[in-house]
This record gives C-alpha cells, structure tokens and sequence, in this order.
C-alpha cells in the first residue's frame, strides 16, 4: 500500500522518496490569483529621460575646468617636410620618373640641380599636385618644387635667387623653414658670401635653414674615376 500526505488543504498527495524530492519538489502550496491593475503607458519620450536622470544621477560629477578649449583650426607649432634634393642632368625622363615617385605626397620638397627646361628655358611643374619656384632667367641650373598646399605659405626670396641658386621661405605664422638649392661650377670657385647672405638672411628672419648642393666634388670613396680638390675638402 502506499504512503500518502496530507496538505493544508487535506489534498493527499503521493509521497516521492528523498532522492526525487531533491530533484522534483512538489509545490504543495495553493498559489493565490493576482488582482490585475491597469498598467501604465510610457511613451518612448519620457522613458528616455527617465533613463536619461537615472543615468546622470549615477554618474559623479566632473569638476569644472577654466582651462581654454582649442579650436580646430588652430595652427601647428611645427611643420614636418621631408626635403629631398635630385641632379637631374637636365634630362626630361629623370624628370618624369621624380614626377611619379612623388605622386601624392603633401608634404615633399625638391630642391633640383641642372633640370630639365623647356625650349622657352623655363622649368615645368613635376606634376598637377607641386609648383616649381626658380630663378627668373633663361635656362636656370637650380629649382625648388613644392606641394601646391604650402604655395600659399612660400616665398622666393628674389635677392638671394640667381641662376645657380634659389631660395625658398616657408612659413605657417608660427616657424620659419628657409631652403635653398645651389649648383657650384666645377670651373668656377665656390661663392662663400654667397653662402654667408643666405645664413645672415635665415639668422635674421629666426627662420630654419636647409642648404642643399650639387657641390661637384668629386672623390673615388663615392665612385667617382678621380679624386679633386672639392672632393678632399
């Protein structure tokens, strides 16, 4: 015969051994029936800023700061350039080839001995992204080509510009870079005040200098057949 219990409400009801009431316990309670209240509409607006105050009221307050936001357009202290300097042996196709290898680049300066010019003897931008800044004379042996977004910033230094020199001056209201590219003739002597002007002009302006040359000088350590005296200077 089997054994039953009884409930508080005098329900008998089957008794299960230990090792299954462990597992399945019998809800031997009456569950009591709910009332139902109206439930209440929230629209999406006032949800949102209830979650909006929960969300602030749990957060710590930040201390307020006097210190100034900067704006975005603010300039930078200093500029980066990369500064490259190429003898071109006034050939169009060494022309080119530089014309490709810096395609895209914003921020390269070339600085040019013995280019390549036209038949007008003027020298050619290297692309539709750089402008050419040179001397104002026919066949000149010196340029600087620079991206077109510091064209603005660029000035030739006219007094300092010659056919065998140009001189450049780059500023973003913060730093001045000044560069200048020189050829020295193998047959002439090199032009030391010449030098002298460009290092007083860049003291002067608290501007950056950057002289690149084409100086000649040959040496048989960089491959050169013989060795001069511009080599072993």
């Amino acid at each position: 015969m089997e054994d039953f219990i009884t409930t508080k409400e005098n329900i008998p009801t089957k008794v299960i051994p230990k090792t299954l009431q462990q597992i399945h316990k019998p809800n031997t309670t009456t569950a009591t029936p709910r009332t139902t209240q109206p439930r209440a509409v929230t629209s999406t607006k006032q949800s949102q800023n209830i979650q909006k105050k929960s969300t602030e009221k749990d957060q710590p307050k930040r201390k307020q700061t006097n210190h100034p936001v900067a704006p975005h357009h603010k300039k930078p202290k200093h500029m980066y350039l990369q500064v490259l300097q190429a003898n071109l042996q006034h050939k169009k196709g060494a022309m080119d080839t530089l014309s490709i290898n810096i395609k895209g680049s914003s921020d390269t300066i070339i600085t040019m001995t013995e280019p390549y010019h036209t038949k007008s003897g003027k020298i050619k931008r290297l692309n539709k992204k750089t402008q050419i800044f040179q001397p104002n004379v026919e066949n000149p042996r010196t340029a600087i080509s620079i991206p077109t977004n510091l064209e603005q910033h660029t000035t030739l230094i006219e007094d300092l510009t010659d056919r065998d020199t140009t001189t450049i001056q780059i500023s973003n209201g913060r730093e001045n870079i000044m560069i200048a590219a020189i050829y020295m003739d193998q047959s002439k002597q090199i032009d030391e005040e010449k030098i002298k002007k460009i290092t007083s002009k860049a003291r002067k302006n608290n501007s950056t200098l950057i002289i690149t040359t084409d100086s000649n000088a040959h040496h048989e350590l960089w491959g050169n057949k013989t060795t001069d005296t511009r080599g072993t200077a």
